[in-house]
């Protein structure tokens, strides 16, 4: 994982995702990441993107972003919180579909602060659909244990009797 600043400076590698608040930004591959240095993408259009996305986030008044996904640049998706997936589809209009999302997450947070769903802005222009998606299970932390059997030991296969023979 490469760490960014908002002028595009790479400021550290990390091994695992940092605990730090960032917004992850998929699907801009690198082609070079030296720390002190500004990053190189494959496709530096993307940096374009990116800032586009994020002046019309800001002017929407939207924060909390946790991760933009310009993987396909036909079909953007921005989270918001972690929670609220926006539909972007393509960039055209992208002011007005933030517009509308930042209604959209402000009314659905009034209902619901901690509710997970999809705001569609890409199906009908001018319109929102917001749907409403089930949480993702938490992952436990009780690991049950692995057994084995030692490669010279064949396992018996146990079977249960049943009632109507």
């Amino acid at each position: 994982i490469v760490v960014v600043d908002s002028d595009g400076k790479v400021l550290e590698h990390k091994a695992a995702q940092p605990e730090d608040v960032y917004t992850e930004i998929v699907g801009a591959d690198l082609s070079q990441a030296t720390p002190g240095e500004k990053v190189e993408l494959v496709d530096q259009g993307i940096f374009t993107l990116l800032d586009d996305i994020y002046t019309k986030l800001e002017n929407a008044g939207v924060s909390g972003v946790t991760s933009i996904d310009v993987t396909d640049v036909y079909d953007v998706t921005i989270v918001y919180d972690g929670r609220i997936t926006m539909e972007i589809g393509d960039t055209n209009n992208i002011d007005k579909k933030l517009a509308l999302a930042a209604m959209v997450i402000q009314r659905e947070n009034q209902i619901d602060p901690e509710q997970y769903g999809v705001i569609d802005l890409g199906s009908v222009e001018g319109k929102a659909f917001f749907r409403p998606v089930e949480a993702p299970e938490e992952p436990t932390e009780d690991v049950s244990e692995e057994t084995s059997v030692p490669d010279d030991v064949i396992p018996e296969v146990q079977t249960t009797a049943s009632a109507e023979q």
